[in-house]
């Protein structure tokens, strides 16, 4: 067979040596049709015509007398002498004003200087030291957290939490203790300043002490006069369902809170238009309700905001950032019940919180019992406890 060490370009018909043409992998004899000069010359006809091609649609966009352009990074029309000179862009001007341009090159020197300077800081004794005792913090978190999960741990903790309840007082002692610290209140007491009754002073009902739980039965040390903090004359035990219901609220509040439950709830008064706040009390309580398995079928239209709280009659602002007394707040009327149109009240988040989910009867025993402490504190002698109730829910 004999080989072909020339080929005729199809544009110049010349014949030339097979390295004057560029490979293809689709040809037959894997060369291009055409040489390398003719091929040059060929795209470099073609780029020009782009070229012109391009510039005149462009410029007949552009308005030859009009002295503004539009920034294509801040998008604002500035002066054309506002922007930089580009021979290659149609209005010889670039497409950036001077300021981007200026941002984007101190932008681009700031990552340059912050990564040469972690580079060095990453050399010194500090920053390693910093790495050493991170991986020295992290690998014991682990190790507490790998010790958690063995069977010691988990036996230790059931031991510590039987102890807790079966010690009483101490445990009682223990948990005021913590509280004091955490709300910075009062506390000077001893364990044997705590007694605690069979029967709960408030409700009734006979005090247990649940296994590793607390149940609305268990023994719980309450503030008479919260302001006082723990201190020996204003600590009294009652259940815990009693102490959660009483709150930081006063006789006179509760007994508020129980006429209002026992009335018919009709609104009276003016009424805000805050639709602000119906957002964000609407999407509290469906949050709320789908948390805790409730019915949860009212509208933002059934959300209506009182100018005054309909318990204690103080005005109903809303906080900036946080909730406060006078935040308006949803609430059950019946707790066993959800939230539906007949069962809500917007009321304020003092009242809503000192109700807690307690009825009529029971806030009128706490006011009571609450009016019995205070007058026998003054007598100095012991409150009569009330009769042992079998019936309670």
């Amino acid at each position: 067979m004999k080989e072909i060490f020339e080929k005729i370009c199809c544009t110049c018909e010349q014949s030339k040596i097979l390295e004057k043409f560029s490979k293809n992998s689709k040809a037959k004899d894997g060369l291009q049709a055409r040489c390398k000069d003719c091929q040059k010359e060929s795209d470099k006809l073609r780029s020009e015509i782009n070229r012109q091609n391009n510039s005149s649609k462009e410029l007949s966009l552009i308005d030859e007398h009009n002295e503004f352009k539009r920034c294509g990074t801040c998008r604002e029309e500035r002066k054309r002498i506002d922007f930089c000179d580009d021979k290659t862009k149609p209005d010889g001007k670039c497409n950036r004003c001077k300021l981007c341009q200026k941002e984007s090159r101190e932008r681009h020197e700031r990552k340059i200087y912050m990564r040469e300077y972690q580079r060095e800081y990453s050399k010194t004794p500090q920053r390693k030291q910093a790495v050493r005792d991170y991986n020295r913090l992290e690998s014991t978190k682990a190790k507490k957290r790998e010790f958690n999960q063995t069977e010691e741990h988990k036996q230790y903790m059931r031991n510590y939490t039987s102890s807790y309840w079966e010690n009483g007082p101490r445990g009682l002692l223990s948990s005021a203790r913590n509280r004091s610290v955490r709300w910075s209140l009062p506390y000077h007491l001893e364990e044997s300043d705590i007694v605690i009754p069979e029967f709960c002073p408030v409700f009734g009902i006979k005090l247990e002490r649940g296994s590793q739980t607390i149940k609305d039965c268990s023994p719980s040390l309450d503030r008479i006069i919260p302001e006082f903090g723990y201190v020996p004359g204003n600590v009294a035990v009652m259940s815990n369902r009693a102490n959660r219901i009483k709150n930081t609220g006063t006789a006179e509040q509760h007994r508020k809170i129980a006429n209002w439950i026992n009335s018919e709830h009709i609104l009276v008064g003016p009424i805000q238009n805050d639709k602000q706040a119906v957002k964000g009390i609407y999407h509290n309580c469906r949050r709320h309700a789908r948390e805790r398995g409730l019915e949860f079928a009212i509208e933002r239209n059934d959300i209506i905001i009182p100018e005054m709280c309909p318990v204690f009659k103080i005005p109903l602002i809303r906080g900036k950032g946080r909730l406060c007394d006078n935040s308006p707040t949803l609430d059950r009327i019946d707790s066993n019940l959800g939230y539906v149109i007949d069962n809500i009240a917007v009321i304020s988040y003092i009242a809503n919180r000192v109700k807690n989910n307690g009825t009529a009867e029971e806030h009128l025993k706490i006011a009571d019992w609450m009016d019995r402490m205070l007058k026998c504190s003054e007598v100095g002698t012991n409150y009569p406890e009330p009769e042992p109730e079998e019936d309670f829910k």
